[in-house]
């Protein structure tokens, strides 16, 4: 609240968070941050409804606590740093909910008068003489936040604060989700600020995406026609329905699912004989249909792609912007929200026809169990009686002695050979 008893760029803040429907502030502060501080304190006294602030010991922590809670909730929370130290402390976790594709709005301050806006008069505003010496940055904060976060900017004045962080917001949540920065000047978090020309109301709800029917179709026409389809999925569990909608469609035609060692949450029921573990390579190099749900990066090498199969990409943004390299060789890409696309290839594969004979024979294929993975560096076992007598135990409580060169008395040294672990 300003001198004058009117709202400032706090309340503005304040403001957005309930638009959004923000439950939480997780903040690592500095000073600049007092309006937000004063607006929390007005909001505890009037009992009005709004986001908790937890005021968290380190920016990292502040961030962390942020993308776990938009990974359980699917909601952008906003994280309060100070100034460009404190989001430089903060990049790391930053840069991590980025490849997480977790949304939040991380906000920090700089100066845009240092001290030399106090010749405009009394409505001046003095944001402190340490932004001047220390806290500046050529550029600004958003230039050097831009490379690790999905979407980088600047509020340039408080009549645009409350706009900004809405639609900041609304960028982190739209796929690929990610964190956004806001640069939030001192002078706009200390100016006036008038609610009723910043047209205050609740955020809709995004809407939800499914491919064309016809595209539809023609995937559930590749899966139908399929003899040995494997699906190879990531993280079709973190988005809503996409669990029960996999497993769905999984049942009714007896696709084995693989859930590589990049996947990021439970996608597929690991009891069911439909799991298949988590190394894809001997059900891929197998199968003529391969289903890519929301797997960023099915291949290693990444021209390692089957030559023999085709390539159904079902995801919400196959192509990652995130990503510097990136191939899928897909033949067929089915894009929207993931869980009703996977009702809808399903609903579609049913009305088509599922060929129940052929489902069958490969549902009790696939009872049996999976192999369990040789672990490596494993010792193969031995073949039998026909090996040979086992070496002599070995007396570890007496050290072997290292040999000696035949020339001198001087032990020679240890051998530099290394042996390859695939020979162990």
């Amino acid at each position: 609240m300003t001198g004058t008893g009117r709202a400032d760029g706090g309340e503005a803040i304040l403001a957005a968070c309930r638009s959004l429907g923000v439950d939480v502030i997780f903040s690592s502060p500095g000073s600049e941050w007092a309006p937000v501080w004063e607006a929390l304190a007005r909001q505890a006294r009037d009992g009005a409804a709004g986001p908790r602030y937890l005021d968290l010991m380190h920016e990292t922590l502040a961030v962390a606590m942020a993308t776990g809670y938009g990974l359980v909730t699917g909601r952008p929370q906003l994280v309060l740093l100070h100034a460009g130290p404190g989001l430089l402390q903060g990049a790391c976790g930053i840069h991590g909910a980025l490849l997480a594709g977790v949304g939040m709005v991380v906000c920090s301050a700089e100066s845009l008068t240092y001290g030399e806006g106090l010749a405009a008069g009394d409505g001046a505003v003095d944001p402190g003489s340490q932004w001047y010496r220390n806290l500046s940055m050529v550029g600004g904060p958003q230039a050097f936040a831009a490379p690790w976060t999905k979407w980088s900017s600047q509020v340039g004045d408080v009549g645009t604060l409350y706009g900004s962080v809405v639609r900041a917001a609304e960028l982190a949540a739209r796929g690929p989700a990610g964190p956004v920065y806001l640069n939030v000047p001192v002078e706009v978090l200390l100016a006036p600020w008038d609610p009723a020309r910043a047209d205050v109301r609740p955020v809709a709800a995004a809407g939800r995406r499914v491919s064309a029917d016809d595209e539809v179709e023609r995937a559930a026409r590749r899966l139908l026609a399929a003899e040995r389809p494997v699906l190879v999925t990531e993280s079709v569990g973190r988005a809503p329905d996409g669990f029960a909608a996999l497993v769905e469609l999984a049942e009714l035609l007896a696709i084995p699912v693989v859930e590589p060692q990049s996947a990021v949450c439970a996608n597929f029921p690991r009891t069911s004989p439909l799991h298949r573990g988590g190394e894809a390579g001997p059900l891929v190099r197998e199968a003529d249909l391969v289903v890519l749900a929301c797997c960023r990066a099915p291949w290693y090498p990444p021209s390692s792609r089957p030559a023999g199969a085709e390539v159904l990409v079902i995801d919400d943004v196959p192509q990652r912007p995130v990503m510097a390299y990136q191939v899928l060789g897909a033949d067929q890409y089915l894009e929207g929200d993931v869980g009703p696309t996977l009702r809808a290839l399903t609903a579609k594969a049913k009305a088509l026809g599922v060929d129940e004979q052929r489902v069958a024979a490969r549902r009790a294929q696939l009872a049996a169990p999976a192999p369990a993975p040789a672990r490596r560096g494993a010792r193969p076992p031995p073949p039998g009686p026909a090996a040979g007598p086992a070496p002599p135990a070995r007396d570890w409580k007496r050290p072997r002695s290292r040999r000696r060169c035949a020339s001198c008395s001087t032990r020679a040294p240890r051998s530099s050979t290394r042996r390859s672990p695939t020979a162990v």
